[in-house]
């Protein structure tokens, strides 16, 4: 079972992001409309949905070690997912301005075992 955290960014012509609403959390379990069975169907199904994959999401943990006092772990959890959006009021717009947008979409997840879905 994978939980699912996913951000909705766009971006302007001159590259600035902003953030669209809140993050979503999402459950996939049995009852899903989503069922990947591995981190592969999972990236598929993000893909149909999201747009092509630009880049990935890491996080960094720090873990005390006893020889060097702190060793850096970077692990994989997510990725980057990016597709032209047009605006809702695209036909207002004067002609000659933009009538789209970059729309991302961060997706990041963690597999949840058992009875720890419950308390996630």
């Amino acid at each position: 079972m994978y939980k699912l955290t996913i951000s909705h960014v766009q971006r302007d012509d001159d590259g600035r992001a902003f953030r669209m609403g809140k993050d979503e959390s999402v459950m996939l379990d049995d009852s899903s409309a989503w069922q990947p069975r591995n981190e592969g169907d999972l990236f598929r199904l993000c893909q149909r949905e999201y747009g092509r994959c630009i880049g990935r999401v890491y996080w960094e943990h720090n873990i005390p070690s006893p020889v060097s006092g702190k060793t850096v772990i970077t692990d994989r959890h997510g990725w980057v997912f990016q597709r032209r959006e047009r605006y809702e009021d695209a036909d207002r717009i004067p002609h000659g301005e933009p009538t789209t947008f970059l729309h991302e979409t961060w997706v990041t997840w963690r597999l949840v075992l058992g009875d720890s879905a419950t308390a996630a």
